[in-house]
């Protein structure tokens, strides 16, 4: 299991602390020494301690569905799902040791050994997998992002940046290689690897970005160094609102997401109110005076984008607020819409439904597999060769994203466009 400690100026933290360095004293003083975990963190928790129980006995994440375990004071149960998405890090980690790479597990490293000056702060951070091939000299530093919701970058990224730091300062794997009767060799390349099983990303749930130790070890010594001394004396008072405020433990509480909040919403209605326009009936149409230009609205949307998660904190600060005690003008808790469900097991809630005059034809139903658990029970081959043919994808139809977002841009014609096209083919015809 990954160590209890936490540095102040953490690897996963350290991309927000660089771009917002105010942000690390407001952090310290809103720390009161409980860290507050949420579902999808817990989860993530849970998958990386049975991920390494399976890398350390031999297990399948299979093994354990049907379980109840728990994290970080929420209770799950693992189903089939959580299964397939934790094995492809498990799947991973063997597939190193498979090609000769030396695995070490929950790696505490410390990047501020590349430093020429040192700072007046601990910087510690623990690698899931920090991994070294004597034949190849290749060095990988590994990391489970177990969520679903935002698709990590793995090029430049600062977390992985910061283990890799650490892990280039060479002793422990030394050892490691000495336990394992092989000689060590130095390091010739650095992969990144983030391993990322249920957020789509073009790029496949594994991505990796190939460095170097000089550079790996550059950017400790010119970017995080100079970093961490600002944010050691800046007293909170460089602050900006921006993707990294998404995880940040005072979003709630910061002015920078207010005020652009605000600025943003002063933008909107400044040269028109916000309402519906009617659908332009012809490619000539004007477009009506009350308009937000497009330049406009994708401005908007990038703050719209920093703003989301700050609503966000709001609204998770007063839902813990009211459940304490206090009292919010205007604001109350109420109860989540109800819905129905078997209060007992499965074979009382059949008997009580036998004794309603129901036959079990009539409430109980077969589901087949998910193509997933398919391709678990019959193998990669069979499952390419039998049943990918009778397997499609069907998107549900489109959302908005930013424009760095990994999925491809799906290109939408102008009706006017759509309209000459059609007019030069019906030419070409005659």
């Amino acid at each position: 299991m990954p160590p209890l400690q936490h540095s102040k100026f953490s690897a996963s933290a350290s991309a927000r602390l660089l771009a917002c360095p105010g942000s690390y004293e407001l952090s310290i003083k809103a720390d009161d020494g409980s860290r507050r975990s949420t579902v999808f963190s817990a989860q993530g928790t849970l998958a990386h301690a049975i991920c390494e129980v399976c890398i350390q006995t031999g297990k399948d994440v299979s093994d354990f569905i049907g379980e109840k375990r728990s994290a970080d004071g929420y209770d799950f149960t693992l189903d089939e799902e959580f299964a397939e998405h934790a094995q492809v890090y498990v799947d991973y980690i063997r597939g190193l040791r498979a090609v000769g790479f030396i695995v070490m597990l929950e790696q505490q490293v410390d990047p501020s050994v590349q430093f020429k000056e040192a700072v007046d702060v601990n910087l510690f951070g623990t690698a899931d997998c920090v991994a070294y091939n004597p034949d190849t000299r290749e060095l990988v530093i590994a990391d489970l992002k177990f969520g679903a919701g935002v698709p990590v970058n793995v090029t430049n990224n600062s977390q992985l940046l910061y283990y890799g730091a650490g892990a280039c300062h060479f002793p422990k794997i030394e050892e490691y290689c000495k336990s394992a009767n092989v000689i060590f060799n130095g390091v010739e390349d650095v992969t990144l690897t983030i391993i990322q099983p249920r957020a789509y990303h073009p790029d496949g749930p594994i991505r990796r970005y190939n460095t170097t130790p000089a550079d790996v070890k550059a950017w400790a010594r010119d970017v995080l160094h100079a970093g961490v001394i600002k944010a050691l004396s800046d007293n909170g008072q460089t602050l900006d609102a921006g993707e990294w405020c998404r995880f940040c433990p005072v979003l709630a509480h910061c002015d920078k997401p207010a005020e652009l909040s605000l600025a943003t919403a002063r933008s909107a209605f400044q040269n028109a109110p916000v309402q519906n326009i009617p659908p332009i009936e012809s490619p000539d149409a004007e477009l009506p005076a009350a308009h937000i230009a497009d330049d406009k609205l994708a401005d908007l949307l990038d703050k719209v984008a920093i703003i989301e998660p700050w609503l966000k904190a709001l609204k998770d600060l007063g839902h813990e607020r009211l459940t304490a005690g206090s009292t919010l003008d205007g604001w109350k808790l109420v109860a989540k819409r109800a819905q129905r469900k078997w209060a007992g097991d499965d074979d009382e809630t059949a008997q009580a439904l036998t004794s309603a005059g129901l036959t079990p034809n009539e409430f109980e139903t077969t589901k087949l597999l998910t193509p997933a658990q398919v391709e678990k029970k019959v193998g990669k081959k069979e499952y390419n060769d039998a049943v990918a043919p009778h397997v499609v994808k069907n998107s549900t139809g489109t959302t908005i994203a930013a424009s760095g977002d990994p999925r491809k841009r799906i290109e939408q014609r102008l009706a006017k466009d759509a309209f000459t096209t059609a007019e030069k083919l019906s030419t070409l015809r005659t």
